[in-house]
């Protein structure tokens, strides 16, 4: 398997997503997404790459794929433009993630967000909070 993972830590976000919205979504500039070797489940492999799109709550987001590892977990970098109207800031994070089921899941402190490639071809995004209503959007890949 082909991969390149982030360093944790600080990035240097001097570039953007270019994302339709027009959102500014911070991404290292040496951001690498890997490409899933043959042993790679379809449903993970069909997710591979760097993807973003916009919330119904209007929060821009990016997931980039860095890396796939033999314990069937994904690394991924996780990015965010600030939520518009609010005073929300702008965050990056490296994460870890599992297949569970057909979905890539990462849990974060106050809930799951999960991406679903659709026999369609189209990707969409969950977040799922611990408490409140879900947020969902269809993400686009980014080239």
């Amino acid at each position: 398997m082909a991969a390149e993972t982030l360093t944790a830590g600080a990035h240097n976000c001097d570039q953007t997503t270019g994302a339709a919205s027009g959102a500014d979504i911070p991404r290292p500039r040496n951001l690498v997404t890997a490409t899933p070797g043959p042993e790679v489940p379809r449903q993970l492999a069909s997710l591979a790459g760097s993807w973003y799109g916009d919330y119904e709550d209007g929060a821009a987001r990016l997931l980039a794929l860095t890396g796939f590892h033999s314990d069937g977990t994904v690394t991924a970098f996780y990015a965010g433009a600030p939520r518009p109207g609010t005073d929300s800031k702008p965050f990056s994070r490296n994460v870890t993630a599992r297949l569970e089921g057909d979905a890539l899941v990462f849990r974060e402190s106050a809930g799951t967000r999960s991406f679903r490639a659709l026999p369609d071809g189209t990707v969409t995004a969950t977040w799922t909070p611990d408490s409140g209503k879900p947020l969902e959007m269809v993400v686009r890949r980014q080239r």
